[in-house]
């Protein structure tokens, strides 16, 4: 074994990942050859949707809970890297989560960034590729060795997410209201949506998403209906989903046309909850990369977006870390 590698783990030395999402916040330690030490999981921290100090207030609780699960010593942690959605170029929400990181106590170099990173390098493990990511909301990112990146989508639900659970539910709900008047085909998602959402007729629509405290993840919400309604041959959900996953192609030719010119293959990484829930999604996805790139290929990520998060503060400690070691020992986690 490495004398370094003996001391740091004789020393217990570790670091702090963080993949913070809209719906969920995973917060995990491992040590220096990446294995994973504990693993904590709370709600929510993108700033978008809960205010900055909530966030804030989160990531103290989910630290200090990992701590207390595995007996860390902060004083102890090499470095700690945070990968938070919603807030990619809000130096607000970096300023007051990278404050709360340091009150509690944190010596060791502390980055926050936008989740974007984080879900790249763990679906890649750094090497050169396009994540695309089809959650709640959508993007398309890649980066390569030499430090460039491109960043595609990641406008939010109110001007873009093509392709996300968002988009295709609210592509649904528009095409109910068309049916229902009569300027659209008939669809089975109307009684579908009904049904799910206990609305007295589709003109209720409007009152309850109205009502509603969080409306983008209620229709998010509904892809699992376009999907069912897929399967069972409708014709408006079977457009609405192709045309999502064509969507999702553009944004990573985007990225492609970029960041990889001239390359005869890329690697292209689906992922986010419609990829995952869906497979359908991901058939869909790689059938029509293949008509417009057919020499990309559609792999699985390696790791998830917190062993990701763990790379990436891995990384900032020291760039000649053993990776294979590192990816083995975070692989066998996953």
């Amino acid at each position: 074994m490495d004398v370094q590698w003996k001391e740091a783990i004789e020393e217990q030395t570790w670091v702090l990942g963080i993949d913070g999402g809209g719906t969920k916040t995973v917060f995990a330690a491992c040590d220096l050859r990446g294995t994973v030490l504990g693993l904590v999981e709370t709600g929510g921290t993108n700033p978008r949707r809960i205010t900055p100090r909530k966030s804030a207030a989160i990531i103290k609780e989910g630290v200090t809970a990992l701590e207390e699960q595995v007996s860390l010593d902060r004083t102890q942690c090499a470095s700690i890297y945070a990968g938070i959605a919603g807030f990619t170029f809000d130096q607000l929400a970096r300023s007051c989560l990278t404050a709360a990181l340091a009150e509690l106590g944190f010596a060791c170099p502390i980055s926050v960034e936008g989740d974007l990173r984080c879900a790249w390098a763990g679906a890649t493990g750094f090497a050169p590729g396009i994540v695309v990511g089809a959650g709640t909301g959508s993007f398309a990112y890649g980066e390569v060795p030499e430090g460039a990146s491109v960043l595609v989508g990641g406008w939010g639900p109110h001007v873009s997410d093509d392709g996300s659970g968002f988009a295709l539910g609210r592509d649904a709900l528009k095409a109910c209201c068309k049916a229902v008047d009569g300027t659209g085909p008939a669809t089975v998602l109307v009684e579908m949506i009904i049904e799910r959402l206990t609305l007295a007729s589709m003109r209720s629509l409007a009152d309850t998403l109205q009502g509603s405290q969080n409306a983008t993840a209620l229709i998010a919400s509904l892809t699992e209906l376009v999907f069912q309604a897929f399967r069972q041959g409708d014709g408006v959900a079977e457009e609405i989903i192709k045309r999502g996953a064509a969507e999702l192609v553009q944004a990573a030719m985007a990225v492609r046309r970029r960041l990889f010119a001239g390359e005869h293959r890329v690697d292209v990484f689906p992922l986010g909850s419609v990829f995952t829930h869906q497979p359908s999604y991901v058939d869909l996805f790689q059938a029509k990369l293949r008509e417009v790139s057919p020499g990309d290929v559609v792999k699985k990520p390696l790791l998830q977006p917190y062993e990701g998060a763990l790379l990436l503060a891995l990384r900032d400690v020291r760039a000649e870390h053993d990776w294979d070691t590192v990816l083995a020992n975070l692989s066998h986690r996953a």
